[in-house]
């Protein structure tokens, strides 16, 4: 079975046409669906490698990763706040999935929704509401 992994291009370094690439990620399962951070310092990505979808951080300054989290449920769908302090992303089982939004200075969550089936959080650029798909047919905004 194939696996993705996560690599950084640097445009005046990378050599589109060769395949030349910096490679960010060695896990041996796949690591998908990077962000990068406003800050540009850190990149979120989600990960199968515990053994089911979670969230991992990579610290482009530190050059490593950290697991952000771990349950038996599916994390995806992530995206940082404007100020790079928070994360709001979808986790849940399939069918059933809320949007949260965790901290990144401590391991608390919040969850702010309660209806079926929501993905695909993104922030205002004033970072005080969040976009969301509703069963991936509705777009509903909630306002923190």
């Amino acid at each position: 079975m194939a696996f993705k992994v996560l690599f950084i291009a640097h445009a005046p370094d990378a050599d589109f046409e060769n395949g030349t690439f910096n490679q960010l990620t060695t896990a041996k399962k796949s690591d998908y669906h990077p962000i990068w951070s406003p800050d540009g310092q850190k990149i979120l990505f989600q990960s199968n490698r515990a053994g089911n979808s979670d969230l991992w951080i990579y610290s482009l300054i530190k050059n490593a990763e950290v697991q952000l989290t771990s349950s038996n449920e599916f994390d995806g769908t992530p995206i940082f706040s404007p100020d790079s302090r928070f994360i709001a992303y979808s986790s849940g089982p399939s069918g059933r999935r809320d949007i949260w939004i965790q901290s990144l200075k401590n391991v608390g969550r919040i969850c702010v929704t309660k209806e079926y089936d929501n993905s695909w959080p993104d922030w205002s650029p004033e970072g005080n509401r969040i976009v969301y798909s509703y069963v991936e047919i509705i777009i509903v905004i909630f306002q923190l």
